[in-house]
C-alpha cells in the first residue's frame, strides 16, 4: 500500500494561498459586475422593427418622434397602425420574420444612426411571385433621438 505523507504549509505559503484565493475572489465578483455594452437606441430600433414585422401594435407616442408622428405622408397611409398591419402582411408573405439585424450604429450625444437588415424565412426575390417582389434588401435607416427621456425613433 501507499504512503501517506502530509504537507505542512510553511506562513509564507499559507499567504500566497491566500492573495491568491482573494484576487480570484476579485476577478470573479468584477466580471459579475461588469456588463455587456448594449447599444440602447440600436436594440430600441431592432424592437421597434421586430414588433413591426410580427404584429405587435405599439403607441406612436411611445415610439415615434414627434416629427414622424406629424409627417404628413405618415398620416396619410394610416399611421403607426397601418404600417405595423402592412409590415405584418408583407411577412407572413414570406414565411415569417426571419430575423432582423444591425449593420451598423453610430452614436452622438442624443441622437443615433443605425442601419437594420429585416430578413424573412422567405427570399421574397426567390419567391413564385418574384416579378412583384421587391429585389433589393430590406435595409432600414432608422434615426433615433433621445425624446422625453426615452429613444424614439424616426425614418
Amino acid at each position: 500500500m501507499g504512503s501517506r505523507q502530509s504537507i505542512t504549509l510553511e506562513p509564507a505559503d499559507m499567504q500566497l494561498t491566500r492573495i491568491l484565493a482573494v484576487l480570484v475572489l476579485l476577478v470573479l465578483a468584477s466580471n459579475a459586475c461588469t456588463t455587456t455594452h448594449v447599444d440602447e437606441p440600436a436594440a430600441r430600433a431592432v424592437q421597434f422593427l421586430t414588433n413591426v414585422h410580427t404584429g405587435k401594435m405599439m403607441k406612436a407616442d411611445e415610439w415615434l418622434t414627434r416629427k414622424a408622428r406629424s409627417e404628413p405622408a405618415f398620416n396619410a397611409h394610416g399611421g403607426l397602425d397601418a404600417m405595423v398591419k402592412q409590415s405584418t402582411a408583407r411577412a407572413e408573405r414570406y414565411g415569417g420574420l426571419k430575423s432582423v439585424q444591425v449593420l451598423q450604429s453610430t452614436k452622438r450625444n442624443e441622437q443615433a444612426n443605425v442601419e437594420i437588415r429585416v430578413l424573412f424565412n422567405q427570399d421574397p426575390s426567390a419567391s413564385i411571385d418574384a416579378p412583384n417582389a421587391a429585389k433589393e434588401e430590406m435595409i432600414w435607416n432608422v434615426t433615433a433621438v433621445k425624446e422625453d427621456g426615452n429613444w424614439k425613433l424616426s425614418f
